[in-house]
Formats: C-alpha cells, structure tokens, sequence
C-alpha cells in the first residue's frame, strides 16, 4: 500500500514538474514554437473556433507575431494558395488535429470563463496563452497514456518484471528526442504518432498472442492504424508487425491464415471509413482525393537513401544524439529469431529507408531524427533485454544506465535549445 503511495505521489509531482516546465516554454518563447507548429495549430484554431478550412486569418496572425526567445517571426513566409481551388492547402493530415481537439476545446471554455472577467480580445480568437497551454498539454496526455499501454504489455505479455518495464519505458521517454517534443515543442505531431503506433500495435500484438482475432478486433485494428496513418502518413508502415505474424508465424496453420486473410477486409473497411475525411478535405483544399498537402515533395533519394546523414550526422544523427536507439536495436538482435524482434527490425529498417529516401531527409529543425519517435515502443521492448542483462549483475546497473541516458539526453536537449549546438534558429537546411 505504502509503495503505491509513493509511487502515485512520484507521478503526480512528475505531472505537476512537466506542466509547469510547458508553461514556462510558453512564457519564454511568446507563444507556440515556429515550423510545424504554426501549420498544425493553424488547422486546429480554423476548425474550432472559426468553423472553417480557411487559414488566412491564423496564417496572418503568426505572420505578424513574433518570438520572444529568437525575435523572429512565428511564420515568416506565407504559402501560396492552391491554384486550383485557391485556397491554403493543409499541408498535414488530419489526425493530429482530431486528437489535439478535445484539449483545445477544455481551453477555449477555461478562456470563455475567463473572458467574462477580462477584456484581453485573444481569450475568445484561440491564440491566447490558455489555448496554447491546453493544447500543448495533451503532449504529456499523450505520452503517459501511450508510456501505461507500453508498461502494461511488457509486464503481462512479455513477462517482464515491473522494474526492469518502468525502466525500459521511463529511458526511452525521457531519454531519446521523444522528451525535447514533449518539452519544448509540444504542438508538433511526434507524440500523438507515438501515442497511436502504440495503441496500434499494442492491441494487434495482443490480440495476435491471445488469438483473439474476431472480426470486431479485425475492424478496431483498422481504426487504429487509420488513426496512426492520419496522424503522420509514413506510419502505416506499423501494418508490416502483424502482417509479418500473419506469413511467418508457425501458431497459425494454412487454414487459420485463410480464415484470417478473409477476415482482414474488416481492418481495410475500418481504415477506408476512418480516412474518407482526409479524402474529403484534400479534395476540398487541393482539388483531387488523393493530392496531400504536400504537393511536389516526395521521395527524390530512393535509389539513393541518405543512410549515413541520418544514422551518423553530428547535428542530427540517430545513433549519436539518441544513442539509447543503439542500446535498444542491439536488444532487439539479441534474440533475432523472435517473430516479434523480426518484425520489429523490419518496421525500423523500413522507417529508415523512407526517411534517408525523402527529399527533406535532415528533417528541417529537428531535435535527432525525430520522425522515428513513432516507433519508440519498439525501442522500449528492445531495451527491455539489455536492462534485464545488467540487473543480472548488479542490481543499481539498470538504474545508472537508466540515469545516463536521461542526464545525457537532457543535456543535449538544453543545448540544442539554446543552438549551442545545432543550426542558428531561422537557418534554411
């Protein structure tokens, strides 16, 4: 009872310690962070409060708000509008938005309360500091709620003991790039990828080791990769996990596999039903169903992936500012003949040659790679073999390991945040 004790007190201080370290971004910096975060907020302030895919208001009004950190302005170059519908496109899909919504919309009523005992006009537009900070607080939501269902399948399914699973978990959320979107950029699309991919394999992993594949769990599956692929589009890729199951796995026999194939057209008309809005608003903001907001970038570098730039890059290299990434891939070759370490080397080998292939491999403004924050349980259950390697020795090993990676991971975020190390704020890439 006592050990409960504490251990909620220890997550309620946490909570409270993180909220206060968002709060304190905003006041720093003046608002949102610029980049991505100007696009994705825009999309969600259109929508809520204006009802609209119209985004000239909220472009202009970053276009003309600048940062108190860097003095730069919030959004220095507006697009160009879509010649064929004249329109801003949506340069994002959707998925972010919908998950960002429910936290938005707790503070714009906050800010309507607050709005009656004050005349500051920003309480009802959406850019008011109440805004910014429910909103950025659903990156914490995000990452608790995705870090439990991590906790929770290590130790029930994996039988991992529960300190070696709160560790693994706890290293790889504090000390990989996960952390700096948590932190400092909080209204960027990482966490909510992460939160998705692992409720997507989470619950076809364990639907898959209980053999509980009813056609309902077919169709959950479908809305749960859909929601994944809305979030960021190159996380479908999270679907070659249970398919690798599927072909390889010797607990399924031919007829079982034939049965199961029929069943996967549950999982496709969840997915179809579940992406018909993004359809619906490409169609609508770029003039045809299937052209994202995106328009002309694409993959300019397939025959020719950028392997060592995001691997080995000292400014934004995978294996050298989250060197926790090597520890945990390592893990995972340990036992290499597991289906499931298979399969995961397979997803993290096909994220990496997507992203060495696409034309902005360096990844803008990034703290490390961060486009593979969405598989970081992958990295937690790889973790998982290292920590309980070193536990076997020592038992204080799996902590200072642990605090290692942290420290160092905190200690690279500081300073890439104050560009004492990194490219200068505003540099084009």
């Amino acid at each position: 009872m006592a050990s409960k004790i504490k251990i909620k007190l220890a997550l309620s201080i946490f909570i409270i310690a993180s909220m206060i370290l968002i709060y304190a971004r905003l006041v720093i910096g003046g608002g949102l962070a610029g980049g991505d975060s100007i696009q994705y907020y825009s999309h969600l302030q259109s929508v809520a409060v204006r009802h609209t895919l119209n985004f000239d208001e909220a472009f202009n009004y970053f276009h003309n708000t600048k940062s108190k950190f860097t003095g730069l302005v919030k959004y220095p170059d507006l697009p160009d509008k879509n010649p064929a519908t004249n329109k801003y496109s949506m340069l994002y899909p959707i998925g972010t938005l919908i998950s960002w919504l429910p936290f938005f919309l707790i503070g714009h009523l906050v800010a309507l309360v607050v709005s009656l005992f004050s005349s500051n006009s920003l309480l009802l537009s959406g850019f008011s500091r109440i805004h910014y900070f429910f909103t950025s607080s659903s990156a914490l939501f995000y990452l608790l709620a995705a870090c439990y269902l991590a906790y929770r399948y290590l130790v029930k399914f994996e039988k991992v003991r529960s300190k070696i699973a709160f560790l693994s978990v706890a290293t790889i959320a504090l000390g990989s790039s996960l952390t700096y979107y948590v932190y400092f950029v909080p209204t960027y699309s990482h966490v909510v990828s992460f939160f998705w991919s692992t409720c997507f394999l989470v619950y076809s992993l364990e639907a898959i080791e209980t053999k509980r594949l009813s056609a309902r769990n077919f169709f959950i599956i479908g809305l749960l990769l859909a929601m994944t692929t809305l979030v960021r589009y190159q996380d479908i890729l999270v679907s070659l996990v249970p398919l690798y199951f599927f072909i390889f796995s010797k607990d399924y026999a031919v007829m079982e596999k034939i049965t199961l194939s029929k069943k996967l057209i549950f999982t496709v008309l969840a997915f179809v039903l579940l992406f018909v809005p993004q359809l619906l608003v490409n169609h609508y903001l770029q003039g045809s169903f299937l052209q994202s907001g995106y328009g002309s970038g694409g993959f300019l570098f397939l025959a020719n992936p950028q392997l060592i730039y995001v691997l080995f890059s000292p400014l934004k290299g995978l294996f050298v500012i989250t060197p926790v990434v090597v520890v945990a891939l390592i893990g995972l070759l340990y036992n290499y003949k597991s289906h499931l370490n298979q399969a995961f080397l397979l997803l993290f080998a096909s994220q990496l040659y997507l992203i060495s292939a696409w034309v902005a491999y360096h990844q803008g403004e990034s703290y490390g790679i961060r486009m593979m924050i969405s598989l970081s349980f992958v990295f937690m259950l790889g973790l998982v073999k290292i920590l309980t390697s070193l536990n076997s020795r020592k038992e204080y090993l799996p902590y200072l390991f642990s605090f290692t990676f942290i420290a160092l991971n905190w200690t690279l975020m500081v300073l890439f945040a104050f560009r004492i190390f990194g490219s200068p704020y505003g540099a084009e890439f």
